[in-house]
C-alpha cells in the first residue's frame, strides 16, 4: 500500500495539509499594493497603487520584502520606519 509523500517520511497522520492564521500576526503584513498606498506612489496614467513602484524600492534594496507563497509582503514596523526616515515620501526628515 502507497502512503502519501509526507506521511511515510515524516510520520504525519492525516494527509490534510492546514494552515493556522492568527487575526493580530496577519495585520502586521501588507501586501505590495498596500505599501504603494502608504507611500503615496500612484501610476500617473489611471491613479491606482503603483506595485511596480514597490518593486523598484525591493530590487534596489531600499525596501526590504518577503516573497510568501508567491506574493510580496511587507512588515508594517519596517515600512513605518522607512516612511520617516526617507526624505522623499515625507517623513521627520523631509518636506
Amino acid at each position: 500500500m502507497r502512503r502519501g509523500a509526507y506521511s511515510s517520511r515524516y510520520g504525519v497522520k492525516n494527509n490534510k495539509h492546514t494552515l493556522t492564521t492568527v487575526e493580530s500576526k496577519t495585520e502586521e503584513w501588507l501586501t505590495a499594493e498596500e505599501v504603494a498606498v502608504l507611500l503615496k506612489k500612484f501610476r500617473r496614467k489611471d491613479g491606482k497603487p503603483s506595485v511596480g513602484a514597490i518593486r523598484n524600492l525591493v530590487y534596489r534594496k531600499k525596501l526590504q520584502g518577503k516573497k510568501v507563497l508567491g506574493r510580496l509582503l511587507f512588515y508594517r514596523p519596517a515600512v513605518e520606519r522607512f516612511v520617516d526616515c526617507c526624505p522623499t515620501v515625507g517623513g521627520k526628515n523631509g518636506n
